[in-house]
C-alpha cells in the first residue's frame, strides 16, 4: 500500500510541472536622440524633452508580456517653458520587425529631437535571444520641396517667441524677395506669407538654400529656430 500511495504522489507532482510557464518579460525602451548637425551652433534655449510627464531623454519599462507592451501608449513632448511645441503619441503597434523576430523580448523606439522644436521618427529595433531586426526611419521631416502639391514645404511655428518650428506644408504667400513679410496664425502652426522658395527672416523674404533650391548660393546659412534642412542665402 505504501508503494501505491507513493506512485500517486509522484504522478500528481508531474501533473503540476506540466503547466505552461508564464510568458517572458518584455522590455520596451523609448528614447529621444539629439539630432543637430555637427556644424550648426547649439541653440541658446533648446526645448526640454518630456516623456510621460517626466523630463528625460530615455524611458525604460519592463512589461509582463509583449501583449501588455503593445497595448501601451506613451507621449513624447518638446516644451518651451509651458508650451508644447512638438508632441507624438507612441504606440508600439506590430510592424515588420516585430513580425520577423520570433519570441521578441525587447523593443527600442528612437526619435530625433531638434533644437528648432521638431520630433521625427528615427528607428525601431526589435530583438530576441536569437534574432534582431532594425527598421530605420532616418529622421525624415514631414515634407521636402516638391512634396506639397499646390503649397510650399516650409516652417510651421507653434511658438514665435522663442521661435520654434518644424517642416510642414503651408499655403504659398504673395510676398516676393526682399519684401516685408509676417507669420500668419494657424492651428497647425504659424507660417509666413512669402512666395515659394523664400523664407521670412527678420521681417523680410529671403532666398532659401540648402535642400530647398536646385543650386546652392555662397554662404548658405542655418536659421535659428528653423529645421536644419533650411538655410538662407546672404
Amino acid at each position: 500500500m505504501r508503494r501505491y500511495a507513493t506512485a500517486l504522489i509522484v504522478l500528481a507532482a508531474c501533473g503540476v510541472s506540466d503547466s505552461p510557464p508564464p510568458p517572458p518579460p518584455f522590455t520596451y525602451e523609448l528614447r529621444v536622440v539629439p539630432a543637430e548637425p555637427g556644424d550648426r551652433a547649439p541653440s541658446a534655449a533648446p526645448p526640454r524633452v518630456v516623456i510621460d510627464g517626466m523630463e528625460t531623454l530615455d524611458l525604460n519599462i519592463e512589461y509582463a508580456s509583449l501583449e501588455l507592451a503593445l497595448a501601451s501608449t506613451h507621449r513624447i513632448e518638446l516644451r518651451q517653458g509651458d508650451v508644447v511645441v512638438a508632441a507624438v503619441d507612441v504606440v508600439p503597434e506590430p510592424n515588420s520587425c516585430l513580425d520577423r523576430v520570433t519570441s521578441p523580448d525587447h523593443l527600442e523606439k528612437r526619435y530625433c529631437g531638434f533644437d528648432s522644436g521638431d520630433l521625427r521618427f528615427a528607428v525601431d529595433e526589435v530583438s530576441s535571444p536569437t534574432q534582431g531586426c532594425h527598421a530605420d526611419g532616418t529622421c525624415i521631416p514631414r515634407c521636402l520641396p516638391g512634396t506639397c502639391p499646390g503649397e510650399k514645404c516650409t516652417s510651421r511655428a507653434p511658438l514665435l517667441v522663442p521661435f520654434s518650428s518644424h517642416l510642414d506644408c503651408a499655403p504659398i504667400g504673395p510676398r516676393l524677395l526682399g519684401e516685408t513679410c509676417s507669420y500668419l496664425a494657424s492651428e497647425a502652426g504659424a507660417y509666413d506669407d512669402c512666395a515659394e522658395g523664400l523664407l521670412c527672416v527678420d521681417g523680410a523674404c529671403r532666398t532659401l538654400c540648402r535642400q530647398f533650391t536646385a543650386g546652392q548660393c555662397d554662404g548658405c546659412a542655418y536659421v535659428p529656430g528653423h529645421a536644419p534642412e533650411i538655410g538662407i542665402c546672404p
